[in-house]
């Protein structure tokens, strides 16, 4: 059973030690849902509101309409959720739910939702959250091309959404502001008098939009309060799962070995193309997170530069190529392929996006590094500069 809100007695512990600063008491949701009775997946854990599955469009061709549905209608199942003490749910593309607020309660632009997700394909269009209860316009928010933003032009897209990883979104909605929290971090915070946000007193729809913009999605939890949680309290929160962004260079260990490759291969759209190795350097273009200009490689060919391993160099990090025992270099100009280098050559890696773990290389000869740019994270092989264990060679590219 899930407990993902900070309970009374650890606040009180916290209070007592006198050298942790004091949370923020996470109040109890209005409705909560946790997906982990298999009996009744639609039952609240938290709270009397219900959560009915729906039927929606899945193109442009049966347009707006939105019905009520059961949970086997919807084709929505038991998944496995974040840990293995998580429930979840799949839900598949043509499937929203209905969040149902309390009888009595009057329209409203001062509230909080929160739901934990992953979608398999985060670069295809995904609606999160609908107001509108004839479904007869856009979702107010999408996850889109890796990004997550507001509906309908209005503020753009931010963040960094990864395939095949949960995430935990709130937000929350008052004072004139839409606030977007992913894993306990803003990325939104909108100013708008736009009263499309507003909620009426029946609820709202959750994984719905009015012409098929959606995408198969996995929801281990959701969570309502009719009243907007503080940062602090989102903060307070936990995630549902670790952090996995490497923050620092301080966190790769000397003689790591790493996998200098990208799983943008699904950058146009594809959810079935295989990762793709950055093989030769990329200087050519400015650096534009989330187009990420690089040449690549199929992981099946047998070209040098795909394994690394890293060492220091003073304050600094070179790179020693397995396949050739050489070292990546500076980018000489006119030149398309990774340049190597037969003594280290130190580079500094640089966050492009705080806290994400975006990144590229430097020196002191190279305003811009060879193309060795990405993600760092550790705990996935199909994102740049994957951190691998040490003597692992294999990897599979399916």
């Amino acid at each position: 059973m899930k407990r993902r809100f900070l309970p009374m007695l650890l606040l009180m512990l916290i209070g007592l030690t006198g050298n942790v600063k004091a949370l923020a008491q996470v109040p109890e949701p209005d409705g909560q849902w946790t997906f982990d009775n298999p009996s009744d997946l639609m039952a609240a854990s938290v709270g009397s509101l219900t959560l009915t599955p729906c039927l929606k469009p899945v193109d442009n061709i049966d347009k707006n309409f939105i019905t009520p549905s059961t949970v086997s209608e919807a084709g929505i199942v038991a998944a496995d959720g974040p840990t293995a003490d998580d429930g979840a749910i799949f839900m598949p593309k043509g499937a929203a739910l209905m969040l149902a607020r309390a009888e009595g309660a009057e329209a409203t632009l001062s509230y909080t939702f929160m739901m934990d997700l992953k979608v398999p394909n985060a670069y295809v269009y995904d609606a999160i959250f609908q107001t509108n209860g004839s479904n007869a316009n856009d979702a107010e928010l999408f996850i889109s091309k890796s990004q997550i933003g507001l509906g309908g032009y209005l503020g753009g897209y931010y963040g960094r959404i990864w395939d095949d990883t949960w995430y935990r979104l709130v937000f929350t909605m008052s004072d004139g502001y839409a606030k977007l929290y992913v894993n306990g971090k803003k990325v939104i915070n909108y100013e708008t008098s736009n009263t499309r946000f507003e909620i009426d007193p029946w609820g709202f729809y959750l994984l719905c939009d009015e012409d098929g913009e959606a995408s198969d999605t996995y929801v281990s939890e959701v969570a309502f309060w009719e009243t907007p949680l503080t940062e602090e309290q989102v903060a307070a929160m936990e995630i549902p799962v670790p952090d996995p962004w490497i923050r620092s260079v301080s966190e790769i260990q000397e003689g790591d070995q790493f996998y200098i490759i990208s799983d943008r291969g699904k950058f146009n759209g594809s959810g079935t193309a295989k990762p793709k190795a950055m093989a030769c350097q990329q200087d050519n273009f400015p650096t534009k997170w989330g187009d990420l200009y690089v040449y690549w490689a199929d992981l099946d060919k047998e070209d040098d530069g795909f394994i690394w391993t890293a060492k220091k160099e003073g304050d600094q990090w070179a790179f020693l190529n397995k396949e050739n025992g050489r070292y990546i270099g500076n980018m000489n100009e006119g030149e398309a392929d990774v340049a190597f280098s037969d003594t280290p050559v130190g580079y500094t890696l640089t966050d492009l996006a705080e806290g994400e773990g975006n990144f590229y290389m430097t020196n002191e000869e190279s305003e811009h590094s060879l193309h060795v740019q990405g993600y760092l994270r550790n705990d996935r092989a199909s994102n740049s500069l994957a951190k691998q264990e040490v003597g692992d060679d294999d990897y599979e590219s399916a």
